[in-house]
């Protein structure tokens, strides 16, 4: 069954690490049949939810505020599945990706009149540190919010020990994203 994937990149650094392993699990997916979609919200301007309880109050707008975000919420609702890629920042996700996270909200609202047909998850990660224990926190975070969602967690990819441009490359990192992306 061909999938609709949406890939939210969250890095600030272009074509860095958690990018390239993003673009390795989308040409594995590509390769098997799947439409992938990638946006990168590491480079736009997206505010957190304001908790004004103003969702789908301006016509068929999910969110009252007025910014970025703006432009993904059709990619999201056209998603089958999403996927989050990120680097890790002190012990958790980039702020850029948790502001997308919570601005998800308005579809899970009892009186939503288009809720999002993504079932499935991945989760995919870099960092400079070979600390398993430091992503304890954010694989938590990714836990509940997929159970909360309702999303099948397709996989977690945590690429350790990369922390300059293009370390992602030693290993086994990038072919163990295409084959998930592949096995999606």
């Amino acid at each position: 069954m061909r999938k609709n994937i949406l890939v939210l990149t969250s890095s600030p650094r272009r074509g860095g690490n958690s990018d390239m392993l993003a673009m390795s699990f989308a040409k594995g997916a590509m390769e098997q049949g799947h439409e992938v979609s990638m946006v990168s919200v590491g480079h736009q301007q997206i505010g957190g939810c304001l908790a004004c309880e103003r969702c789908w109050k301006q016509g068929q707008r999910p969110c009252v505020r007025d910014d970025d975000m703006q432009a993904i919420f059709p990619a999201l609702e056209s998603a089958d599945v999403c996927v989050l890629a990120a680097p890790l920042y002190f012990y958790n996700l980039p702020s850029q990706i948790v502001s997308v996270c919570d601005r998800l909200y308005p579809y899970y609202k009892d009186d939503c009149p288009r809720k999002l047909k993504i079932k499935e998850s991945v989760l995919l990660m870099t960092a400079a540190t070979d600390e398993r224990d430091e992503f304890a926190g954010v694989e938590n975070v990714y836990r509940i919010l997929t159970g909360y969602l309702g999303w099948k967690d397709r996989g977690v990819l945590i690429a350790d020990s990369v922390l300059d441009k293009g370390d992602i490359e030693q290993g086994d990192w990038l072919k163990q994203a295409f084959e998930m992306g592949k096995a999606i």
